[in-house]
């Protein structure tokens, strides 16, 4: 399994899995067209299945393209779906786009010279920036047991609020990184992140297969580093992000279980004499939450009783789910 013999290689082999943003998938396919000129490139579009629009008509408004190539899915792999295609690549490196997001000019050919300079650059991602401009501050560190704690827990919330003044939250979060310089990050998403993709084939897959849906970016990252390699942030690569827009239309429930599932899983991976201290840190969180819910749906006027009982019984689904898994 793997890339394609050298003498077809071309600069980048781009692919997108698109799950109900089939129009900003639209605007993603013009922008890679228009900054791929004098770019040796082929894109893979896979479509999970989307509901929103007829797919055959992106594949017909793009036929004269000859280096896009579309993949239609029978059901929702999430970012498995990448998968379909390591044995297709054809780049010295892969682009893993987000369809969600445009690209400004020059970003892949910034990207592609910035690896062909950089032998220790096991992957890089561009400058995030939300659709107003502004800067999007999307680059965490990786996940350990404080993260969680500070970034996921009630406690951990208001502990940073009133003794850190948010400290921890911006330090996890990457909200104190210069974007404006060329520098190192953990683990930036994959809306915009390119890489050595015989790195990762090391492995027989692109994206784990135990993260079909959340942590596959993180798992991904961490291979890259684990191997010796770094990861960058490229500031004259801009990327226009529109962040979340097909989990937007999942089901928060799902999410919500999904969310926790993939983050034990990620723990019992490469932190696996942590994961009982992650699943009691979680249940004891929930169970915070379902008593103050429960309060809220006793004595809360102003909040909505039918929210309260909503996410109290997602909270009891947690804490079921995590004595399981």
């Amino acid at each position: 399994m793997g890339i394609q013999s050298r003498n077809k290689r071309l600069d980048v082999t781009i692919v997108t899995v698109n799950w109900n943003v089939t129009d900003k998938l639209q605007k993603c396919i013009d922008s890679v067209i228009h900054t791929c000129r004098n770019v040796q490139y082929e894109m893979f579009i896979i479509d999970n299945n989307s509901e929103d629009a007829d797919f055959s008509e992106v594949i017909r408004k793009y036929s004269n393209h000859s280096q896009l190539i579309f993949i239609r899915n029978e059901k929702n792999e999430g970012a498995l779906a990448i998968n379909r295609i390591q044995d297709r690549i054809r780049g010295r490196y892969l682009l893993i786009l987000g369809p969600d997001t445009i690209l400004k000019e020059n970003t892949i050919k910034n990207l592609i010279k910035f690896m062909d300079t950089m032998p220790n650059a096991g992957a890089a991602t561009g400058k995030l920036l939300n659709p107003d401009g502004s800067p999007q501050l999307y680059y965490f560190r990786f996940w350990d047991i404080k993260m969680v704690f500070y970034i996921n827990t009630i406690i951990g919330h208001i502990i940073d609020r009133f003794l850190f003044s948010y400290k921890k939250r911006r330090y996890y979060l990457g909200h104190n990184l210069d974007v404006n310089s060329l520098i190192e990050v953990d683990q930036p998403p994959g809306a915009c992140l390119i890489l050595r993709p015989e790195i990762v084939l090391k492995d027989g897959y692109i994206i784990d297969p135990q993260f079909p849906y959340y942590y596959n970016d993180v798992d991904l990252c961490k291979r890259i580093w684990d191997r010796g390699y770094k990861i960058y942030l490229v500031p004259n690569a801009e990327v226009i992000h529109d962040h979340g827009s097909s989990f937007k239309k999942a089901d928060p429930e799902w999410k919500t279980l999904e969310f926790i599932k993939s983050q034990i899983r990620y723990f019992r991976k490469y932190h696996r004499n942590k994961v009982w201290l992650l699943k009691l840190i979680i249940i004891l969180d929930y169970a915070l939450r379902v008593f103050m819910l429960s309060l809220l749906y006793l004595f809360g006027k102003k909040y909505p009783r039918a929210i309260s009982k909503r996410k109290i019984k997602t909270a009891f689904q947690v804490i079921r789910g995590v004595l399981k898994w």
